[in-house]
């Protein structure tokens, strides 16, 4: 279920190509491409009614933002959405974060992988006080104090999505050979994340919720305002972009 789930946001590259490459800026062209953001915004509330069951307040907050700002587009800015740019950077988004979750879904490579390399950087510090183990293909760290669960959302790829995406949207070679760097950046943050919810936990006794739901949630922000700032500041291309677009978007 999980996996036809991850599906539905494909569609919306599916579309947009389609409707771009055959039809062009056509009438027909603008109906598909919306019904595109339609399946967006069908996965987004399954995604929000998820994420409140689970308690993860702070994804609530985004996703309800991402949907307001994506209606006001659609109402008043709809051909912002519709053609150039921005649909371009939705796709490519999608593309890269919905692929790697359902071939994550299907072989866990990603998720074992970054459990994995998160163990080897716990070892020499935390020694036989942790343990990597593997149940029902759920892959987890078992410490003394807690044991700490890998999933998707663990590997870093939503952030990578969103950073990378624009970059390469701009179909600037320095822009997307950077996107590569920023990519493999994010991911070791990451792992490093990782490291640092367990260490904290288990060699200094702090608590799990106020270290992997506040602290590290505030750091990733930090991390990916850094990085942002600093990709728009190398990447010239990417920058005119969202110069251009911030026009359109705040004209009165």
């Amino acid at each position: 279920m999980a996996i036809v789930i991850d599906a539905v946001p494909i569609l919306f590259p599916v579309l947009y190509f389609l409707a771009r490459d055959f039809w062009g800026r056509t009438q027909r062209a603008s109906y598909v491409i919306t019904i595109g953001y339609i399946f967006l915004i069908i996965w987004s509330l399954i995604t929000y009614v998820n994420e409140y069951r689970e308690g993860d307040y702070g994804n609530v907050l985004i996703i309800t933002v991402v949907l307001i700002f994506t209606l006001y587009l659609l109402t008043f800015r709809r051909n912002l959405l519709l053609y150039g740019y921005v649909p371009l950077t939705i796709s490519i988004m999608v593309l890269i974060y919905f692929l790697l979750k359902i071939v994550d879904d299907l072989t866990h490579v990603l998720t074992y992988t970054t459990a994995v390399l998160t163990y080897k950087m716990l070892k020499p510090t935390l020694g036989e006080t942790i343990g990597l183990k593997v149940h029902n293909s759920e892959i987890f760290i078992e410490g003394v104090r807690n044991s700490y669960y890998f999933t998707f959302a663990c590997t870093g790829f939503q952030s990578i999505a969103i950073i990378t995406a624009p970059m390469i949207a701009t179909q600037d070679k320095s822009c997307i050979r950077n996107a590569t760097y920023v990519a493999a950046l994010i991911y070791v943050l990451n792992v490093i994340r990782g490291f640092l919810i367990v260490f904290l936990v288990e060699r200094l006794g702090w608590d799990y919720y106020i270290v992997h739901t506040v602290i590290m949630k505030i750091f990733s922000i930090i991390a990916l305002i850094a990085i942002f700032y600093y990709v728009l500041v190398t990447c010239k291309a990417l920058a005119m972009e969202f110069t251009r677009i911030s026009r359109i978007i705040f004209r009165s």
